[in-house]
């Protein structure tokens, strides 16, 4: 299938599973086996896709593999994969600061007016079944993201 069709045919997916996903009772039977099939889309796409493609073809050479030497005056690439520090920094600084926010407005109360949680604002956000799907489109993409990333960076490692 040509990579157009499988944007077409993966962004349909896409929006089936979290309509159908957003549409569910939270916490029923029918949410968790809409939440399962769409993880399990996920990961049938990801082995399909990866087992049909080459680990060889196209992948770039890199100055850190075994037996390379890098000319002198260039700068080493990273390796396949590897997140550059400071972008690691940003993340964790975030991620901590929106813990730290979140837990301290749920030591002050909970559903405090000065100093609303992260899952409270999502509360408001969640009301519509589109704003549902939305996020659960998200999650989806993300997961994908992830999952490619993965893919790239051992097909990287194998070449």
């Amino acid at each position: 299938m040509l990579a157009a069709g499988r944007i077409v045919v993966g962004t349909l997916a896409v929006g089936a599973c979290s309509w159908w996903v957003a549409g569910t009772r939270p916490f029923s039977s029918s949410a968790y086996v809409a939440v399962g099939a769409s993880a399990a889309m996920l990961l049938g796409a990801f082995v399909g896709l990866s087992a049909g493609v080459s680990s060889s073809r196209g992948a770039p050479a890199r100055c850190h593999e075994r037996g390379s030497v890098p000319r002198p005056g260039s700068v080493p690439r990273p390796r396949p994969g590897s997140v550059p520090r400071p972008v690691r920094v940003a993340w964790l600084t975030w991620s901590a600061a929106v813990a730290g926010l979140e837990t301290a407005a749920l030591a002050l109360g909970g559903r405090s007016s000065e100093l609303p949680t992260l899952s409270t604002a999502l509360d408001h956000l969640l009301a519509w079944h589109s704003s549902r799907a939305a996020l659960v489109a998200a999650w989806l993409v993300l997961g994908a993201v992830g999952l490619g990333r993965i893919a790239r960076s051992s097909r990287a490692g194998q070449a």
